[in-house]
């Protein structure tokens, strides 16, 4: 049987978050994809995860990296791991006004696909990026770990182990 590091599949609340790049724009109807990278001080982990959603807004953006590379808590609804993120639903929420540098605010949420029950749900993360951009959008699309990237969990998780040379544990 197939299992995930630790780092992936324990569960805490201390999640903190640092968008790192996004892209996409509206004009009533639109579509985006950003970069939010989550850690956990208690684990020692940091994860790549993107998003891609559609939705409605007006304006867009390219760029939204951070400009100090910094992390913002986010407030947790229940513990959760890097796995049960991966593939969930979600929503973002962004407002930008850039030219090389400017002001963002993000709202992120996330949902499993099994259970109405938030991992978190609409937490702000303010802050300044770098980027070109100027608008208000709001996104419904997926989660997806950039290290556990195969449709299902079971793929996920072989994909994982050849990619760090880990071998199966019994």
């Amino acid at each position: 049987m197939s299992q995930l590091p630790k780092e992936f599949t324990a569960k805490v609340k201390d999640w903190q978050v640092c968008p790192v790049a996004q892209v996409g724009g509206a004009a009533v109807i639109g579509a985006g994809a950003y970069m939010v990278m989550f850690k956990s001080p208690s684990l020692g982990v940091s994860e790549a995860f993107s998003f891609i959603g559609a939705g409605l807004g007006a304006g867009g953006s390219l760029g939204g990296t951070t400009l100090d590379g910094s992390y913002s808590k986010i407030d947790c609804s229940k513990e959760f791991s890097l796995s049960d993120l991966h593939l969930c639903i979600g929503r973002i929420g962004s407002a930008t006004a850039s030219f090389g540098a400017g002001a963002s605010a993000v709202s992120i949420t996330a949902y499993p696909v099994t259970s109405f029950s938030y991992l978190f749900e609409e937490c702000i993360v303010p802050g300044w990026s770098a980027g070109v951009g100027l608008g208000a959008t709001y996104f419904t699309g997926v989660w997806f770990s950039l290290k556990l990237r195969p449709s299902s969990k079971e793929e996920s998780s072989v994909a994982y182990r050849n990619s760090y040379s880990i071998t199966e544990t019994s």
